[in-house]
């Protein structure tokens, strides 16, 4: 389900089959060399079970992966 789209961007909610769009970001050892490193498919499966309640950040046009983000709904009480 699409959450928010701009002209450039879609945000959804991840699915387990997004595993091979973000393996390609998340299983590049230079992209996370400074979070924590790539992982295996194995390990980045696990993680991807844990954001399944976050959104994934994708380019309209080309559909690639961006990364994923979390939507939330802030409330002021003054």
């Amino acid at each position: 389900m699409i959450l928010l789209e701009t002209r450039r961007l879609l945000i959804r909610e991840l699915r387990m089959d997004d595993i091979d769009r973000v393996m390609i970001v998340w299983g590049d050892p230079e992209v996370m060399q400074h979070c924590g490193g790539a992982g295996s498919k194995d390990q980045e499966m696990k993680h991807l079970q844990s954001y399944i309640k976050h959104q994934e950040k994708s380019e309209k046009k080309t559909g690639q992966f961006i990364s994923k983000t979390t939507l939330t709904a802030s409330v002021s009480h003054c």
